[in-house]
């Protein structure tokens, strides 16, 4: 037997002690019993010892090799991936080929040929691009630390990021994030690996790192909010996530994967009329150019088999151009306002036009309601979001007269995957965590919490209840847009009642999607925007307060390992905008990408408008087509939809019955 050292012995001694398996020999037994002892007890420290070594060669299954254990247990080793893991779907829908017709009159609904320099960018499954390269570690993602080790788990991260301080906001109301979440169906959609057999993946067990397909996010023992063990079975729970799609690709030896957008690249209303031929027709009447409604003037209802998730009593839910009509109330209000909005257009133009057929109905409404849509998300959502400052210096404005030159000279429409995977998701801050109904003088007689409302709008078919709920949204602050979000998406994502602790976090999930993208670390978009390059923690004072600051030290062992998504939430606001400097310089790319990519850009001349039209788009407020478009005619709504009126009550973005 190898002789421990006196340090050995006292610390194995000690690990066996805390373990119930050996206590002290006391001095008072006769001395060859206490060199038995001596000996039963080098026994059982080399056993000690062997068990240490074994759990770390062999850690528990539950234990990820992607990101750091909670418990400080070695990481399992990665599972063996393949490229068949990461293939995209074959498509439903065939896709368009053959060369582009340039005198084409009116926007393809695949987005094909919007670019005729390029004709397949930015159509329905293309991959998206990088502001910066991506970082794949072990198992092709970003898993490692700038130090040592991996990086922290997303659950820990998300725990430790929701003790800053919120900020505050007194301007810009519910609306203006439900708007957002809206504008970002429009541009993208990821779909994740699927069973060939099934149809699904089951990430939901901890062990389900062994598929490569799965990347569970193991809850700590610590954990406040959610129950770390499963009820009877005492297995560890962990929070479910499925990694994307993407092209998979190995050049010199190093393995790259580029993820797969499915919706178009442009500011489209693809959310409404779909990203193909294909889900276009199921939404049409083909009479008198209409979309396809149900009784309630509302998007068509159809039976949950056609959504990935329908929780109504009857089993039916809306169906639109975008699966995620249903994710809650409010997105499926913004889906009914712009389908009314293009019956509405579709059956003026029908009076002024009677000897126009359905197809020349369906599609000038068309044109007409994605401009009134650019005009609005350009000026009214965008410009305070980023700062008029930026969007101005950017382009971003409309103009004042004319049209707007077509020059798309190297630039290829795509979707910055830093944009979607993170910059964009900062509305998810910005979310409340119930929804209020206001009668027409702005009075709350009822209120829903989120979570009810996940999977199921069908409370919008009530008499009145789609008109107060808009008013709902326009009379409430949204959050402000920090590293606090709400319990409802932190704790409670999803949570289907009748199943205690099956709520997701938000936050975690977009940590993990981030890495699972391979996105570079935060300070590289601070270089690449050009705002600063940092080194220590304490370069960030430049971007963010010190309460922001320390939340991160308390999360990430060094300035390097911070993840985009939590980064850019941390930091304060640009004057004058809702985002700090690096989301905005994220988010301002990809509307200029978008804007200058678009020959059918409701500005520009090849968009088949006149410039009388144009000029009267330009006029468009967000508000109008609200009133259009609401059950009750006469209601009284803000000039300015996406602010909280000043001369009018409204309800507070906090309250002691509500706390955010």
């Amino acid at each position: 037997m190898t002789p421990l050292t006196n340090s050995t012995q006292e610390v194995r001694i000690a690990r066996a002690q805390r373990r119930g398996i050996v206590c002290p020999v006391s001095p008072r037994v006769p001395q060859s019993f206490q060199r038995l002892g001596e000996v039963l007890v080098g026994l059982v420290l080399v056993l000690v010892g062997a068990i240490d070594a074994l759990s770390i060669a062999h850690p528990p299954a539950h234990v990820s090799p992607y990101w750091a254990d909670p418990e400080n247990h070695t990481p399992n080793p990665l599972p063996r991936l393949d490229p068949e893991d990461f293939e995209t779907p074959p498509s439903q829908c065939p896709r368009e080929r053959g060369p582009c017709n340039d005198s084409i009159q009116y926007r393809p609904v695949s987005g094909r040929c919007v670019d005729p320099q390029h004709p397949d960018a930015g159509v329905g499954g293309h991959t998206m691009i990088r502001i910066v390269p991506a970082v794949y570690d072990d198992g092709v993602m970003r898993v490692r630390s700038a130090v040592y080790g991996l990086l922290p788990n997303p659950r820990v991260a998300s725990l430790r990021a929701r003790r800053t301080p919120p900020r505050s906001n007194q301007r810009y109301n519910l609306l203006f994030m439900q708007f957002g979440q809206f504008i970002d169906h429009d541009f993208s959609i990821t779909t994740t690996i699927k069973d060939k057999i099934t149809g699904r993946k089951n990430c939901r067990p901890c062990e389900s790192w062994m598929d490569p397909a799965c990347i569970p996010i193991l809850l700590p023992k610590y954990d406040p909010y959610i129950s770390p063990t499963i009820q009877g079975t005492g297995e560890r729970r962990c929070l479910p996530v499925t990694r994307s799609v993407a092209e998979f690709e190995v050049q010199q030896g190093q393995t790259k994967l580029e993820q797969i957008n499915l919706n178009t690249a442009f500011i489209d209303l693809s959310q409404l009329y779909g990203s193909d031929e294909c889900r276009l027709r199921t939404l049409r009447t083909f009479y008198d150019g209409l979309l396809a409604s149900s009784a309630q003037n509302t998007v068509l209802l159809k039976p949950k088999n056609f959504f990935p998730a329908c929780r109504t009593p009857d089993q039916m839910c809306f169906y639109s151009g975008d699966p995620r009509s249903n994710e809650n109330v409010g997105m499926a209000a913004m889906h009914i306002i712009f389908h009314r909005e293009h019956n509405r257009l579709a059956k003026a133009l029908k009076v002024i036009n009677p000897h126009w057929d359905d197809e020349r109905l369906f599609q000038e409404a068309r044109r007409i309601n994605i401009g009134q849509y650019q005009e609005v998300v350009y000026n009214e959502y965008l410009v305070p979001l980023i700062g008029k400052d930026m969007a101005v210096e950017r382009g971003l404005v409309a103009l004042k007269s004319g049209f707007l030159q077509h020059r798309n000279i190297g630039r290829v429409a795509a979707v910055y995957n830093e944009f979607t995977t993170a910059a964009f998701r900062m509305g998810h801050s910005q979310i409340q965590g119930w929804l209020s109904f206001l009668d027409s003088d702005y009075h709350e007689f009822d209120s829903v919490d989120l979570v009810h409302t996940f999977h199921n709008a069908t409370i919008l078919l009530q008499p009145l209840r789609f008109d107060s709920l808009l008013r709902g949204l326009m009379a409430r602050l949204m959050g402000p847009t920090d590293l606090k979000l709400v319990d409802e998406v932190l704790n409670k994502l999803f949570k289907v009642r009748t199943q205690p602790h099956s709520g997701l976090d938000l936050l975690a999930i977009n940590i993990a999607r981030g890495r699972d993208h391979g996105l570079a670390p935060y300070t590289a978009y601070l270089e690449a925007c050009g705002t600063l390059s940092a080194t220590d923690f304490n370069d960030l004072l430049a971007v963010m307060s010190s309460e922001a600051l320390a939340a991160l030290r308390d999360i990430y062992k060094h300035v390097k390992d911070i993840d985009l998504i939590v980064g850019g939430l941390a930091e304060t606001p640009l004057p004058g905008a809702i985002v700090g400097p690096t989301l905005a310089c994220i988010i301002a790319r990809q509307f200029m990408l978008v804007k200058a990519t678009d020959r059918f850009w409701y500005e520009k001349m090849g968009s088949g408008l006149s410039e009388r039209q144009v000029q009267a788009l330009r006029g468009t407020l967000f508000s109008r087509i609200i009133c259009q478009n609401m059950d009750q005619p006469g209601t009284s709504v803000p000039l300015q939809a996406l602010a909280v009126p000043d001369d009018r009550p409204f309800l507070p973005s906090m309250d002691a019955g509500h706390g955010r």
